[in-house]
């Protein structure tokens, strides 16, 4: 699988995901550190990765956890920001 770590996911986590043969970017490893979410959105569209994060303010994250398109994915969400 092809994740993105956000900028708010402890960078540490790559390395687990990687070593189980996962392709894993980081927002802030490609300098989105700070964008807007729209913008970071659009980057794992495009790329076709899964975006996970711990954003619970997201406008993908919802009360299920995952996010209502393919492109996302919210750890540690509550659907409440």
């Amino acid at each position: 699988m092809r994740f993105k770590l956000d900028e708010n996911v402890d960078v540490r986590a790559e390395a687990p995901l990687s070593a189980t043969g996962h392709d894993v970017a980081t927002v802030v490893g490609q300098d989105l550190g700070g964008a807007a979410d729209p913008v970071v959105a659009e980057a794992v569209r495009a790329e076709g990765r899964i975006l996970v994060t711990l954003d619970r303010a997201s406008p993908t994250c919802g009360p299920t956890r995952r996010a209502p398109t393919p492109a996302s994915w919210c750890c540690g969400c509550t659907g409440r920001a």
